[in-house]
This record gives C-alpha cells, sequence and structure tokens, in this order.
C-alpha cells in the first residue's frame, strides 16, 4: 500500500513538473535589450530576437521603418506585397496603430497584425481599464510600444494564415525603437 502511495505521488509531481505557465515577460538577451527565449525562459542567440548573431535587431531583407513613431521592424522576404496602414486610436489622441497587411486570395489587403505607439501616460490610462488590452513590445520612457494579432486568420495570397502569423511574431520579436 506505502508503494502505491509513493508511486502515485511521484508520477504527480511528475506530471507537475512537466507543467508550466506562460511568462511573457521579455527576456533579457545579455545586451540589456529584449530577446528571443526558449522553452525554458533562457535567452536564445545574441538577444535582439532575429537570430543572425549580430546584435542588430535586423535580419538581411527588407526593413519597415517608421521615422515619426521612432521604430523599425524586419520583414521576411515572403511578405512580397506588404502594406502598412496607419490610423489613429479614436479613444487616445496620442495612440498611432500601424496595421501589417499582406494581399489575400481575392485581390484585397487583410491586416495580420498591429503595432500601436502609446505615449506612456495614455498606456497607463489603457492598462487601468477593466478590459483586455494588447501585449506589450518595449517601452523606451516616452513611449510604450503593444502588439495584437487580427481577431480572425484570413486566407493569404502567399502564405498560410499559420505562416503568416509566425512570420509576424519573427516582426515583432525584431522591434527596435531608433532615434
Amino acid at each position: 500500500m506505502k508503494k502505491f502511495i509513493f508511486l502515485t505521488l511521484l508520477i504527480g509531481v511528475l506530471i507537475l513538473a512537466g507543467c508550466g505557465t506562460k511568462d511573457d515577460t521579455p527576456v533579457d538577451g545579455g545586451d540589456g535589450e529584449p530577446g528571443v527565449a526558449d522553452g525554458d525562459g533562457e535567452p536564445v542567440g545574441d538577444g535582439d530576437g532575429d537570430g543572425d548573431g549580430d546584435g542588430d535587431g535586423v535580419t538581411e531583407g527588407q526593413v519597415y521603418q517608421n521615422e515619426e513613431y521612432g521604430f523599425k521592424v524586419a520583414i521576411p522576404e515572403t511578405w512580397e506585397g506588404y502594406e502598412v496602414k496607419e490610423e489613429s486610436k479614436t479613444s487616445y489622441d496620442d495612440v498611432k496603430i500601424f496595421y501589417f497587411d499582406l494581399p489575400l486570395e481575392d485581390g484585397e489587403n487583410g491586416s495580420v497584425f498591429a503595432i500601436s505607439i502609446y505615449s506612456s501616460a495614455s498606456w497607463a490610462m489603457e492598462i487601468s481599464l477593466d478590459q483586455p488590452h494588447p501585449t506589450l513590445i518595449e517601452e523606451n520612457g516616452e513611449v510604450v510600444a503593444v502588439y495584437g494579432f487580427a481577431q480572425e486568420p484570413l486566407s493569404y495570397r502567399d502564405l498560410s494564415a499559420e505562416e503568416a502569423r509566425q512570420d509576424a511574431e519573427g516582426i515583432i520579436a525584431s522591434f527596435e525603437f531608433v532615434e
């Protein structure tokens, strides 16, 4: 009987040890910048999220840079024909939303994800509300960058919805504030 209880407890502990919670805290890649983490939360690569080892956060290929709001992201070569649509958030005067769109099978464009740039004050108001809010990318003291994915996957012309989302995660990981 004692062996049965011991084995049951041991199996329970092993099962619980294998379970974990998702931690959305940015990983310090060793250079003071957010990086990419492996399954154990340990930094991978050079800490800049692009996996190329140079520490600049930008992969070879296309770069979208917004001078007015001071950020850039790396765009994969598979995102041929992408567009970025800019709009202001209606509930705040100082929030800009950048929709990253890909061509759809029907010839129109559809959003895969959006990056929003909030003033620090507007972000503080946003997170004080009892409602879902976008996920934090990075803060620089003056503004806060956040992101959100399209609510429904679309039929993109050149990529599956899953490929587009995986690419979007890489784009978000490459985000950098620039001066």
